[in-house]
């Protein structure tokens, strides 16, 4: 085995010119096949991610603010905007909900932790179900003054935070959703007036509204199965008015299924279509080369190697060649797209969340056993008209 191994690496070095030219086609193949999977799958995992966590049946905010509500389920994408939080306790009373919470947010405050700016979330710790879903590990129902929760994104030193010049235990981190949530840290709500202050002395600027103890950004409620939203909203409308905006979470992630879809729809159609011009580039050049070597193959078989055992080297020298140009292209493909994953995520504007190490590892592996199933499809058939040619035939013919 090893010297049929060494005999059929010196076969493809004496053919280089050969081999760069199927080794380059492979690369480009697993390229586009690679990029096609990868962002199609990310798409499709963060936006199934965030519709397991979009939490509530109605999100209400201030009037005017539903635009920027929405682009916050969207992509994480977070804005300042506020009304009273005596509408959240106004709410809490009406009966048809099932659960109630409210958060506010300070957009964009600077943190000694983080080279870049961090999105900062107050949440009602007590009645919370939008928060805890996302975290990876449980924390105790009790939040504290001086702990928070972290996104994702943000890098920890022994368990804790440095915000506004005082430190923070860290009690949870969550989960990774493929946004700018994964650069939020969430404080209860009553920190809240001793964080502005903090932010304040630090020099940090916030409007007058930011500064406010009586402002919430947001509540979040699910109605109970018994009763009808349209009756619970109205009954919103009757304690505080038309001061609101409504959005339903769990509505606008089917127009991010459907928007997914044609997305995975074009990049599928894309991905098919290169794929097939490759494929017939591929077996054009595999039969150009493989007839250009015919009398290579008539000498040896006038040299008295079997049919067989030449349809082996030739195709284990394709084999080879192509394995090499395929984890070429996908060390490429793994180089331009992972560490933009979140640009990427940002350009389409919608949740984009990258496949695990085990994930990753099943696309690799996948991707390679495809490639070798092409590489040997698109070869088999040219090897066997020349290993089939009459040794004599196949010397005399020029053209």
């Amino acid at each position: 085995m090893k010297k049929t191994v060494k005999y059929i690496l010196k076969r493809i070095k004496s053919n280089k010119k050969t081999a760069i030219i199927l080794g380059f086609l492979a690369v480009i193949f697993s390229f586009l096949l690679f990029a096609g999977t990868l962002i199609s799958y990310s798409l499709k995992k963060g936006i199934d991610n965030t519709a397991k966590r979009l939490g509530a049946d109605v999100m209400l905010v201030p009037k005017g603010a539903k635009e920027n509500a929405e682009n916050l389920i969207r992509t994480g994408q977070r804005s300042t905007f506020y009304f009273d939080s005596s509408n959240y306790e106004k709410l809490k009373s009406i009966e048809g909900i099932k659960e109630i919470t409210a958060q506010c947010f300070l957009k964009s405050l600077s943190a000694d932790c983080c080279s870049t700016e961090v999105e900062i979330v107050f949440f009602d710790k007590d009645t919370d179900f939008i928060v805890s879903p996302w975290i990876e590990t449980k924390y105790k129902e009790k939040l504290n003054k001086n702990e928070v929760i972290v996104g994702y994104g943000i890098e920890l030193e022994d368990n804790s935070i440095k915000l506004f010049g005082d430190e923070y235990k860290v009690v949870a981190k969550m989960a990774k959703t493929g946004t700018s949530l994964d650069n939020s840290v969430y404080f209860s709500l009553d920190s809240k007036k001793e964080l502005i202050e903090k932010a304040l002395e630090k020099g940090s600027f916030l409007t007058e509204e930011q500064k406010s103890e009586d402002l919430i950004s947001s509540v979040f409620f699910n109605v109970d199965k018994k009763s009808s939203l349209s009756q619970v909203l109205g009954e919103c409308h009757k304690k505080i008015g038309d001061s609101f905006d409504i959005v339903y979470p769990k509505e606008l992630n089917g127009s991010f299924i459907s928007n997914l879809g044609i997305i995975k729809k074009v990049i599928s159609n894309s991905v098919i279509f290169g794929g097939l011009l490759l494929f017939i580039l591929l077996l054009t050049a595999e039969h150009i080369i493989i007839w250009n070597r015919r009398k290579e193959v008539a000498l040896l078989r006038i040299l008295g190697n079997k049919k067989k055992s030449i349809i082996k080297v030739l195709l284990f020298e394709n084999l080879i060649v192509g394995l090499v140009g395929a984890l070429i292209g996908l060390f490429t493909g793994s180089l331009i797209l992972i560490p933009f994953s979140n640009w990427l995520g940002i350009l389409l504007k919608m949740p984009y969340l990258g496949p695990d190490l085990l994930e990753y590892m099943i696309i690799i592996i996948a991707i390679l056993i495809f490639m070798a199933g092409i590489v040997c499809f698109a070869s088999i058939f040219s090897i066997l008209s020349v290993v089939n040619l009459e040794p004599y035939r196949a010397l005399r013919r020029e053209e």
